[in-house]
């Protein structure tokens, strides 16, 4: 098991990766150097398999061949360090090779944006919209998201890009695109909790949207199966699955 930066990584190593494994756009953002995480193949040259681990939510992305004793050895050298989560789709033969889980979950997936379904809602005169810089991020919601995912608030700014309401200072809802891969990009919302249940959520996120689309990007969204309110944000505002 070699350890490898993303500027030594090859198109045959690349191409052991399946753009459509789930959140797929978190492991081509570390392989292709965007985000920070951990990559290791079994040799350089010639691989026969790659695991990508990305940093933020310590999610296992498997690439090729890997047999059991590999997948454990990986498993029990990133321990150490925090959760590991291994992303897979239901029925995946792959899940054969994995070690016994402590926890199972299951998320949902959005991949499918019409951008002329929501709309952009108004806001009320005493609000304002921000692109986050780095003294909003840092006391908004998303600071210690965006450094788990970039390893700092400057690689953050430079690799994503976010929006917040402000009102009179005091930060509304944020919303945050990032990390990037393949042409998508992740969309991450979260509202101060005595403004929730208001629309502004839906409000900076559809702002948001509009500056993904502007950028060339495709938006995604993911969240715990449980978490019914993102749910049922990312519908309203056109996603479809």
């Amino acid at each position: 098991m070699i350890a490898v930066e993303p500027e030594r990584i090859t198109s045959e190593i690349s191409a052991l990766f399946s753009a459509g494994d789930p959140a797929a756009l978190r492991c081509f953002a570390v392989l292709d150097g965007a985000a920070a995480g951990r990559i290791f193949v079994n040799q350089v040259d010639t691989p026969r398999w790659a695991v990508v681990q990305e940093r933020a939510f310590g999610t296992l992305y498997l690439g090729g061949a890997i047999d059991a004793a590999a997948l454990a050895a990986v498993v029990t050298r990133l321990l150490p360090a925090g959760d590991v989560l291994l992303g897979l789709w239901p029925g995946d033969n792959r899940w054969e090779t994995a070690p016994t889980p402590d926890y199972i979950g299951h998320v949902l997936e959005f991949t499918d944006w019409r951008d002329d379904v929501a709309g952009v809602p108004p806001l009320p005169p005493d609000y304002e919209v921000c692109a986050l810089d780095e003294g909003l991020l840092a006391r908004g919601h998303h600071g210690d998201y965006a450094g788990a995912v970039y390893g700092d608030s400057d690689r953050a700014l430079r690799e994503g890009f976010g929006l917040a309401i402000l009102r009179r200072g005091e930060i509304v809802s944020e919303a945050f695109a990032g990390p990037a891969g393949r042409g998508q990009i992740e969309i991450g919302v979260a509202t101060t909790a005595h403004y929730r249940g208001k629309g502004y959520g839906a409000a900076i996120c559809a702002r948001l949207l509009a500056a993904c689309a502007a950028r060339g990007f495709r938006p995604y969204w993911n969240c715990a199966q449980q978490n019914r309110a993102s749910a049922a944000l990312a519908r309203r505002l056109g996603f479809t699955g």
